[in-house]
């Protein structure tokens, strides 16, 4: 039984959505393509949601993101800015069809006072 059986597509590019076409073949879980191709996606949505003044200064850069595999870390001066930017990825992950797991979802704070309660 194939996966790909009747399945069609359609490409968005930045001149616009392609002509919808028949799939034959795809990556599935496990597959060697898999994590590149998951890399590729999440740094398209963390360049979206991610400006180029957000995050923590060092020095002249800005540094609010760091990631390994699916692991990702924000790093902010403080928890409204992190709110922000995990809501912005959050967003931009959403139309790409991937979501944040808030069961996995943690938050630390060093030299920030913590809020009575954050939100995740």
């Amino acid at each position: 039984m194939s996966l790909y059986i009747n399945t069609k597509a359609k490409i968005m590019t930045p001149e616009g959505i392609t002509l919808e076409f028949l799939t034959n073949l795809g990556i599935l879980q496990g597959d060697v393509l898999a994590p590149l191709i998951f890399i590729i996606v999440l740094d398209f949505i963390l360049r979206l949601a991610i400006g180029p003044r957000d995050g923590f200064k060092v020095g002249s850069n800005y540094i609010a993101d760091l990631d390994f595999a699916d692991d990702l870390a924000t790093i902010t001066d403080s928890f409204s800015e992190n709110g922000r930017i995990c809501q912005s990825i959050s967003d931009i992950a959403a139309r790409y069809g991937l979501l944040i797991n808030i069961g996995k979802t943690k938050y630390m704070s060093y030299n920030i006072p913590r809020p009575p309660t954050c939100q995740l």
